[in-house]
């Protein structure tokens, strides 16, 4: 596990005070962890089972704690069993119940860690779990974790208690892809972008495409003048059909920071685009730059459903100037 990773969940005050209860031998044998992100997920999963598994509650330099961190813990058992599914299946469940009565093989305790975010809506591995959830050995502790809380069954919610994580700040986020061997440069635009989301930072660090597809957009919006840019623009976003919902993420992205700029306030894409981006608020008032998100989200949906990419492209285009005309300052 990442350093920056470790210190960003123990800085939240719910998982430092669970690492007390469970250094006093107090914790609840049952959680229900939210997070979207699925890297954090992964994560706080791991450091909760080197909470439950460490006979100090979570030292985090025992060999059982540097084992559950590596996710190598023998008393630490990861469902769904076949990883490649991705899915809890009812025969997980039944074996974590056979499992369950079994003493642990080293550590004084047993973690079985459910990443329930693809499975949430299958309710019969849910209800075969209530009496384990509800009655667990006592040295046995279960941590399922989900995207979204509510998508799991009430029963199960009532039974465990919840955490919940948000996401990173930005800075903790570009620590984290510095200390994973990402270039400063490509680290800063990748934890600018993702909103939040350190997943999303290591997929945009590990595709060039991002950063392409970004330079790209920010130099057409810089010299977007008028119509006639149009056609020649449209040729080029058609040698890029397979990253054309990416750009548009990319343009909404540029929109908004033209605002905030506008506005004074920070922008999300790194210094690199600070020129170009100058350029792009000179040109579109706030009111201007608000409506070209809204297009762009349209755009996006339109293309999604399978529109005609070049009609799309091509309203996108001529109803972004026709508002940049219309609110001018």
């Amino acid at each position: 596990m990442d350093g920056v990773v470790i210190d960003f969940l123990l800085s939240d005050a719910a998982f430092g005070e669970l690492r007390k209860q469970f250094g006093e031998s107090r914790a609840a044998h049952a959680f229900l962890l939210e997070c979207p992100d699925a890297y954090l997920r992964r994560d706080a999963l791991r450091l909760l089972s080197a909470f439950a598994v460490c006979r100090d509650g979570g030292c985090l330099v025992c060999p059982d704690c540097r084992r559950a961190l590596k996710g190598v813990h023998c008393d630490v058992k990861f469902l769904p069993f076949d990883a490649e599914k991705g899915k809890i299946t009812v025969a997980d469940t039944d074996k974590l119940i056979e499992d369950v009565p079994l003493r642990p093989l080293n550590a004084k305790n047993k973690a079985y860690l459910l990443d329930a975010s693809l499975s949430a809506g299958r309710e019969e591995w849910q209800n075969k779990l209530l009496k384990t959830l509800e009655e667990p050995p006592e040295n046995t502790f279960i941590f399922i974790a989900t995207a979204n809380a509510e998508s799991l069954l009430q029963t199960v919610r009532s039974r465990c208690e919840i955490l919940r994580i948000g996401g990173m700040e930005k800075e903790k986020i570009f620590d984290a892809l510095c200390s994973r061997g990402v270039d400063e440069k490509t680290a800063r635009f990748a934890s600018g972008i993702c909103g939040g989301q350190l997943s999303k930072a290591v997929a945009v660090a590990e595709d060039k495409k991002f950063i392409d597809t970004a330079r790209f957009a920010v130099d057409f919006f810089a010299r977007l003048k008028n119509t006639k840019k149009t056609p020649p623009f449209i040729a080029e976003l058609n040698k890029r059909k397979d990253s054309v919902l990416l750009f548009y993420e990319m343009a909404e992205l540029i929109m908004r920071d033209a605002a905030a700029i506008s506005c004074g306030l920070e922008t999300a894409l790194p210094d690199e685009f600070k020129e170009q981006l100058e350029v792009i608020a000179a040109d579109y008032s706030p009111e201007a730059a608000a409506s070209a998100v809204g297009h762009i989200e349209y755009a996006k949906r339109r293309t999604d459903s399978g529109g005609n990419f070049a009609v799309v492209a091509d309203e996108l285009v001529l109803k972004i100037l026709e508002d940049k005309y219309r609110c001018r300052r």
